[in-house]
């Protein structure tokens, strides 16, 4: 478990970046970042960071450690597959799925 901070902290899984995940984002990073508009450096390749985020929005300094506490409890080793990528627009306002491609499965 881990906790990106700030003054809304966000309570997140991480995920083990394997090569295949990795190059992955590479390749979709260059072929798609020329093209956007407003990209956020903590999405580039270097600083990516994958993860599951589990909570955002009413997690505030008051909550956080009783949050911690019962998570903490919780055996958070997942194995998941990957079996689609969608985008998603942060309209400002709103977060959108603009899109979404599913993954073949082997």
């Amino acid at each position: 478990m881990g906790i990106f901070t700030g003054a809304v902290p966000v309570i997140y899984i991480p995920v083990v970046r394997s090569l295949e995940l990795t190059r992955l984002h590479e390749t979709l990073w260059k072929e798609i970042s020329p093209l956007a508009s407003g990209a956020q450096e903590y999405y580039h390749p270097d600083q990516w960071m994958p993860h599951i985020t589990i909570g955002f929005g009413d997690i505030n300094k008051e909550n956080l450690p009783s949050i911690v506490r019962r998570l903490n409890e919780l055996d958070l080793t997942w194995e998941i597959t990957v079996n689609d990528i969608a985008y998603i627009q942060d309209t400002g306002t709103e977060q959108v799925l603009r899109v979404r491609f599913d993954i073949p499965q082997k």
